[in-house]
């Protein structure tokens, strides 16, 4: 009796789970300053605020992922070479890299999506860049830009 599709769904469920709750890791750690367990837990009380939207981003950046690699090896056309081939075992390392399209959204996601879990934690958008922009010392070149560059946006007419 094979078990390999028994322990694959019994760590599937347990990795999407870990996956959601540490989903806002990385951008609590570049943008709040935390790190190790702290960062962890900043992570999962943000998930935690709307389950079914960081399901659906889950959801969403697994099958990108995973669309990007199949339609790849599609047009390289894995699939037509014979399995035991010097071009297959090439191309077959090669369809990972198509990742490198993906990545861009992979990291954007979860940067917008974490400052739409604060902004349901009754923070506002004013707040959150205070708290991002009162960072430590900046740059000369920082210091010259932010003066040349209007900061806020434009009120509207009343």
């Amino acid at each position: 009796m094979n078990l390999s599709p028994y322990l694959g769904f019994v760590l599937v469920i347990p990795g999407m789970v870990l996956l959601a709750r540490q989903l806002f890791w990385a951008p609590v750690v570049l943008m709040e300053g935390l790190e190790g367990k702290a960062a962890r837990d900043r992570s999962r009380a943000l998930a935690s605020r709307s389950w079914p939207a960081i399901v659906t981003a889950v959801i969403f950046l697994v099958v990108m992922d995973r669309a990007t690699q199949g339609l790849v090896g599609t047009l390289i056309g894995l699939d037509a070479l014979p399995k035991d081939g010097l071009g297959a075992k090439v191309l077959s390392k090669l369809v990972p890299l198509a990742s490198i399209l993906t990545l861009p959204l992979v990291s954007m996601v979860p940067a917008l999506l974490y400052l739409k879990m604060r902004e349901l934690g009754g923070e506002t958008l004013t707040e959150i860049m205070a708290q991002l922009e009162s960072g430590g010392s900046r740059s000369r070149w920082e210091q010259r830009m932010r003066a040349r560059l209007p900061v806020g946006t434009p009120s509207k007419p009343t």
